[in-house]
């Protein structure tokens, strides 16, 4: 009966479209047309797409997530001892962008390309669903005009294959959008229609579909005047809540901006540009809240730079704090908190029981640190890293704040909101799914962050039952020269030093330490503590 109420409680979320997609993609589709198209080359882009994280050797190695792996046969493209996660990495082709890749060794990029071709064929394994072909499409695309500006495309042969092999990926993806999950996903699949209508010729202006190209371009820009508005909050932050998946989809606005020059995506990335400063630590680097990681999205000061070749800046908002993150600066501390729902209601998969939860700094240093995400694969660690204990906020009777399971799902959520924001002092409360009611308010000052959690009211409806109320925090070293300190109340309460894991990257954990201030009561209940960092940190 459990599993039947999280199934329950996940679908009646679900959009009507979301639903009748899943529906839909049962219906087999059919072939496609292999009828080869040519790149127009009509324009080039505004300026160079930035370069990414390097992960081939040239050859056949490969390193994804921190694994590294030979594609010696044809069978390795689809290899099941592997994870799923770097199959798809493999297949997306981010490698034909990655830093030092020049023109003189496109041969080895071609024959990769060709053996992709050769080696996957039409509609069968991972490199066929729609989101690896949105962003191999769109890489495949990249590569061939940066060639193409310096006059380096392979021969017409060659080039006849890839080609014909990028309209039949599209056509076999355009049947194929992801309405089923929306979101994200919905958004690379836009941009893959955008890319190749521009890249084969494509026009927008104009009555009805006047060619296949043209239905792509207006396809994916049709997508993306709907989603925009609803995806990118008034603050500038995406919907899905994670730094890592703002950053992603905030370079893919200004891939399109950069081809197409369309006013629709300059506004939504100058939005977006804000954005990406409220969720950017004082380090540089982004906040790990919700499905989030460093070395997957590009680094927010290369996105700044690529924004600013491209003349576009933020626009921040008036204020609102719609998205629910909250950042301080007071003296060398900053504060971000976030205050707000987990994410889209229908679209929660990259979100955490993290309600009320917080990052710290200390001038250029993170003190507190969520602990992030190191993997997507549907096991006890997966599970772990999205529970409440894995965050920095108030973890009752051992249960999560939203009921997450099975890798990427959220059945019954926390609801929060911001009480009040005045100046160095916040209050937010949270109703979890369990009925709690709790209330944190953080005070920065010059000298570090004071806090206080309340528990209003016990949500199980037993009085007088024993609870055990945990407020955690993560330390981002394990030997953190931080001095944490219990206020109120003055007895019953202690406080636990713990051992815990800390994603540094898709793939690699290490220890850090964590702090716990634990009571056990029967009534509601009200903590104060300060947070004061001491001396420098030796790693």
């Amino acid at each position: 009966m459990h599993k039947v109420a999280l199934i329950v409680n996940t679908l009646r979320y679900l959009k009507p479209v979301q639903v009748f997609a899943r529906l839909w993609n049962k219906i087999p589709r059919g072939s496609v047309s292999d009828r080869r198209l040519e790149g127009a080359y009509e324009t080039l882009p505004k300026t160079a797409f930035p370069e990414y994280y390097r992960s081939w050797d040239g050859k056949e190695t490969f390193t994804f997530l921190n694994e590294r792996h030979r594609i010696s046969a044809a069978s390795d493209w689809n290899n099941s001892s592997w994870k799923k996660l770097w199959l798809y990495n493999l297949h997306y082709f981010d490698c034909l962008r990655q830093e030092g890749r020049g023109t003189a060794d496109a041969g080895a990029a071609f024959s990769l390309m060709l053996r992709w071709i050769s080696e996957n064929p039409v509609g069968s394994g991972n490199g066929w669903e729609p989101y690896p072909i949105s962003l191999r499409v769109v890489n495949w695309i990249k590569f061939l005009i940066k060639l193409r500006a310096s006059g380096h495309l392979p021969s017409s042969t060659e080039l006849t294959e890839i080609e014909t092999s990028l309209a039949v990926q599209v056509r076999w993806s355009r049947k194929r959008l992801e309405y089923h999950l929306l979101a994200n996903h919905l958004l690379a699949n836009a941009k893959a229609l955008v890319f190749a209508g521009w890249y084969f010729g494509g026009k927008e202006d104009g009555g009805g579909c006047d060619g296949e190209t043209s239905c792509w371009l207006r396809k994916g820009m049709d997508i993306y005047r709907r989603e925009l508005p609803e995806q990118v909050l008034d603050d500038g932050v995406h919907f899905e809540l994670s730094a890592m998946y703002h950053a992603i989809i905030l370079e893919d606005v200004l891939d399109c901006y950069n081809i197409t020059g369309s006013d629709l995506f300059r506004e939504y990335a100058s939005r977006m540009l804000a954005g990406l400063e409220l969720l950017t630590g004082p380090d540089g680097q982004l906040a790990m809240f919700n499905d989030a990681a460093d070395g997957i999205a590009q680094c927010p000061g290369r996105l700044r730079d690529y924004a600013n070749a491209l003349d576009i800046a933020p626009s921040f908002h008036d204020g609102s704090n719609v998205s629910g993150y909250v950042k301080l600066k007071v003296g060398a501390w900053t504060l971000l908190a976030k205050c707000g729902d987990i994410g889209p209601d229908y679209q929660p998969g990259h979100a955490h029981a993290d309600s009320l939860s917080f990052e710290l700094w200390k001038g250029g240093r993170k003190v507190v640190s969520d602990t992030g995400t190191d993997r997507y694969v549907v096991d006890e660690e997966r599970k772990r890293q999205r529970g409440t204990a894995a965050h920095n906020t108030v973890v009752i009777d051992g249960k999560d704040s939203s009921e997450v399971w099975a890798g990427h799902r959220v059945a019954r959520r926390a609801r929060s909101r911001i009480v009040s924001l005045s100046g160095n002092k916040l209050v937010a409360e949270c109703r979890d799914c369990n009925g709690n009611i709790l209330r944190r308010s953080f005070l920065l000052t010059p000298d570090g962050l004071s806090g206080t959690d309340e528990v209003l009211s016990f949500g199980t409806g037993v009085k007088e039952a024993d609870h055990v109320v945990d407020i955690r925090f993560h330390f981002n070293s394990a030997t953190e020269k931080v001095c944490l300190s219990c206020i109120e109340p003055e007895t019953g309460v202690k406080v636990i030093q713990e051992q815990c894991r800390m994603a540094k990257s898709f793939g690699l954990m290490v220890e850090r330490r964590c702090s716990v201030i634990r009571a056990i009561t029967a009534r509601p209940i009200r903590f104060g503590w300060r947070i004061e960092r001491q001396g420098d940190v030796a790693e």
